[in-house]
């Protein structure tokens, strides 16, 4: 049996193969999730991200059909909400990031559900969107990034009544939020952290269902011993995710 465990103390997800010899407290077993038949354990390893992004995206946010959805930041988990918006059937779905996203990361969320990567360092996202919309502007804004500036700017690429769903962490510091703009425009802020229980059964079962190659998300397979270089290729986004393989 393969299942995904997480501990009472919080202390996150792991998977194991061989639940008998896993040291399991008595009260942990209702937090296990089965793995569905077939699927492996490098893509059942990205479980976790996703159920975050269903948490955050379907049960926080909402994505209404056909939806215009922006979303900032071309992380890993910009990427998986540009497929989670997909998902829920939204309309048109842009992805917006650096300039070193359009090695490996635009071209994986355009694979993935979303239908236009925005590099901001050589485009105005806000003309991009206005001009889509006919100067409406979008329903739904998934800010992913925590950048400062991606924050402020969502205010304006949103319709009136539109939703923000702050998803993005801007380190340990306080920003400025052009709060009056968001009330005139009465805009929904909805701010999400980590997921839900219900969300990781909705997260397996729609990773053994969608017919996406969601193993565009693994760009890097490595030996522990290789954390530095690999932390570093992240960190430089030369790749989405990287999986660490057991020592021989």
């Amino acid at each position: 049996m393969k299942a995904l465990v997480k501990t009472a103390k919080g202390e996150g997800h792991i998977t194991v193969a061989d639940l008998p010899k896993a040291q399991i407290a008595q009260d942990d077993w209702v937090l296990l999730h089965r793995i569905p038949e077939g699927m492996g354990y490098d893509i059942a390893a990205l479980a976790e991200p996703m159920a975050i992004v269903v948490h955050q995206v379907t049960e926080r946010c909402g994505i209404g059909c056909q939806d215009f959805v922006v979303i900032t930041g071309a992380g890993p988990i910009g990427i998986m909400a540009a497929f989670m918006a997909k998902a829920c059937v939204a309309g048109k779905v842009i992805l917006s990031g650096l300039g070193a996203c359009e090695q490996v990361r635009f071209p994986a969320a355009l694979a993935l559900g979303a239908d236009m990567v925005v590099n901001v360092e050589t485009q105005d996202i806000h003309t991009v969107v206005m001009d889509m919309t006919n100067g409406n502007g979008a329903d739904v804004v998934l800010e992913t990034s925590g950048s400062p500036a991606a924050i402020g700017q969502a205010m304006d690429l949103l319709k009136k009544c539109g939703r923000l769903c702050a998803i993005g962490m801007p380190g340990n510091r306080d920003i400025p939020v052009p709060w009056q703009k968001a009330v005139l425009k009465s805009l929904d802020i909805i701010c999400c952290m980590s997921s839900s229980w219900s969300s990781w059964d909705r997260a397996l079962a729609l990773m053994q269902s969608t017919d996406k190659d969601l193993g565009r998300l693994i760009t890097h397979r490595e030996k522990l011993d290789n954390w530095e270089w690999l932390f570093r290729e992240l960190e430089a986004e030369r790749g989405i995710k990287g999986l660490f393989l057991p020592q021989e």
